[in-house]
């Protein structure tokens, strides 16, 4: 049995740039003006066909990009300019790396966010992380 949470409103997506990135300066960006641009790739298939868009609304595959394990290696990658990230807009990596901003991505279906949890799970700091996560994603 499975307890959870969820917001089924989605949070708009972002495009994170390199800061010196030739669409810093823009409002926001879309998936077209991206669309050469290499994306990190990650170790799920599936993982990877979400946050790339892959395959994109034409049927046309994703860019490749660098192959990475952990998120620094992706913000490492974004702020020398090798990589662009589609990411939540709820995920701020200009907070994390200095070189790195986020530019709304227009045109993209919004992303969910879900929090499952097993029945009865004992972990103190569950109970906790739960009624916070219920209050920020449903207001209630």
């Amino acid at each position: 049995m499975v307890d959870g949470v969820a917001d089924r409103s989605g949070k708009p997506c972002r495009g994170n740039l390199a800061r010196d990135h030739r669409l810093a300066g823009k409002e926001h960006v879309t998936l077209d003006d991206i669309g050469d641009e290499a994306l990190p790739r990650l170790p799920d298939a599936t993982w990877n066909a979400y946050w790339r868009i892959d395959p994109r609304p034409g049927g046309s595959p994703a860019p490749d990009g660098p192959f990475i394990e952990a998120p620094e290696e992706k913000f490492e990658l974004i702020a020398a300019g090798q990589a662009v990230a589609i990411v939540s807009a709820g995920l701020r990596a200009e907070t994390l790396h200095p070189d790195i901003i986020g530019i709304p991505l227009e045109g993209v279906e919004p992303s969910q966010v879900a929090l499952a949890t097993r029945a009865g799970d004992d972990n103190r700091l569950l109970t906790p992380f739960l009624k916070a996560a219920q209050t920020h994603l449903t207001g209630g």
